[in-house]
């Protein structure tokens, strides 16, 4: 995030805390649940054979909700899934054009298997922010007992046309980052992305926890790293750290460092007594999934009956509703939600956080932003 748009972001967190009302100042888009790809620790994956595409948002609900987000003052866009976003291209390359054009910085999130290169050229023209590529092993047999026969051969064609683009373009953006699932598969191979990944221009690693839900833990608990293999990820993040260093490549290892090494993860880690929640997400994050359901944040997603629907109240209706007010009440009243103890975005709060405090600012009512 830039610091124009953080302090943007402070602002309106100070305005919230004033009592002045603002809006979202991040949106979270799923287009679709439809993916080309079957990783075995989706939850989608284990879902999608019930599930009912016909219900999915249509093109031109998706562009009026890009519409009011743009005219509401979204500054931060994320792109994601739910399934590969780009198996809706159409909707997606223009929902991405009309956020650029709006000078909205906007991330992709995709398995990058269906790029080509006049995609690729237009992101490039419409100076598309970032892409996050999701690749879960440094070679071929790693990748694909993960996340799908020839899936690795597709993300290397894909990084490396960004970078040949890119390079004859004299073009920077989009930034390329790359996220990977450590898990007992890949846990000891940590570093040998790295190795990979430089040769691509790649500018961000960032290494995500497996998540087990109750309606997969029996289908992928395997895949959860055990005792000796948490040993092993410490070892290699260290080793992965060094050679981040070496080749420029940023290392983001907080959510599995807090998930698998218990870094940073004791309640009152989450709860300091400072006057400020341990959370900012519902007072600037809008979530909208492609049934049209929406939630406070990504963690959460849309999962609850009690989540409300876009086809039936108003985005801004939804914003300053109960749904949202309930959900910050309760984070104002430290009150943890059981997702929130499993939340990587926690560490972005509590980085937040420390920026704030930074300030000097012991208290949301102090703050002071006259000498940003």
């Amino acid at each position: 995030m830039s610091e124009n748009l953080e302090q943007d972001l402070m602002r309106r967190l100070l305005n919230w805390k004033n009592g002045i009302k603002e809006n979202p100042f991040k949106m979270i888009l799923f287009p679709t649940n439809k993916c080309n790809l079957k990783c075995i620790f989706c939850k989608g994956s284990l879902s999608r054979d019930f599930y009912k595409y016909g219900y999915e948002l249509t093109d031109k609900q998706w562009i009026n909700v890009v519409k009011w987000g743009i005219k509401s003052g979204v500054k931060q866009w994320w792109i994601t899934g739910g399934g590969e976003p780009l198996m809706r291209k159409g909707l997606t390359m223009k929902m991405i054009s009309l956020i650029k054009s709006s000078s909205g910085y906007c991330d992709l999130m995709t398995n990058a298997t269906l790029f080509d290169e006049s995609i690729i050229k237009k992101f490039i023209h419409m100076e598309m922010d970032r892409i996050l590529v999701s690749l879960d092993g440094y070679n071929e047999k790693t990748n694909d007992s993960l996340r799908g026969k020839g899936s690795f051969k597709h993300i290397i064609t894909t990084l490396n046309m960004f970078k040949r683009i890119k390079k004859n373009l004299g073009r920077e953006k989009p930034i390329i980052q790359v996220n990977s699932i450590i898990n007992s598969i890949n846990c000891d191979e940590i570093s040998n992305f790295v190795n990979l990944l430089q040769k691509f221009n790649v500018k961000i690693l960032s290494l995500h926890p497996l998540l087990i839900y109750e309606e997969t833990k029996n289908k992928i608990g395997y895949l959860f790293p055990s005792s000796n293999q948490k040993k092993q990820i410490k070892k290699e993040l260290n080793k992965t750290k060094m050679l981040g260093k070496k080749h420029g490549i940023e290392i983001d290892s907080g959510a599995i460092e807090a998930h698998y090494l218990q870094v940073n993860r004791k309640k009152d880690k989450i709860i300091k007594k400072d006057n400020l929640p341990y959370c900012f997400e519902p007072w600037y994050t809008m979530l909208i999934d492609m049934n049209g359901k929406v939630a406070p944040c990504c963690p959460a997603g849309a999962k609850s009956e009690e989540c409300p629907n876009i086809r039936e109240i108003s985005l801004k209706n939804i914003w300053r509703g109960d749904y949202f007010t309930n959900f910050r009440k309760r984070i104002e009243n430290n009150q943890i939600f059981d997702i929130c103890k499993n939340c990587g975005v926690i560490n972005l709060t509590m980085s937040l956080k420390e920026r704030i405090l930074s300030h000097q600012i012991h208290s949301w009512n102090n703050i002071d932003f006259s000498s940003s």
